[in-house]
């Protein structure tokens, strides 16, 4: 998250994983993909955490 001009970094628990409109349990690299996550909707409203993904 970008707050007075610094990157603090957030932790969310991934809940669903889809690709196309399919569920699955693990994204291949083919396709659209998405990533259900716990946060509040609120956090990710105005699509500023779009591609923003690090993980394991």
């Amino acid at each position: 998250m970008f707050i007075n001009n610094k990157w603090i970094p957030i932790k969310t628990k991934i809940v669903s994983l889809k690709q196309g409109n399919h569920n699955v349990e693990e994204i291949l690299p083919r396709g659209t993909a998405g990533i259900g996550t716990s946060f509040d909707p609120s956090v990710t409203k105005d699509d500023t955490l779009s591609g923003q993904i690090a993980g394991y």
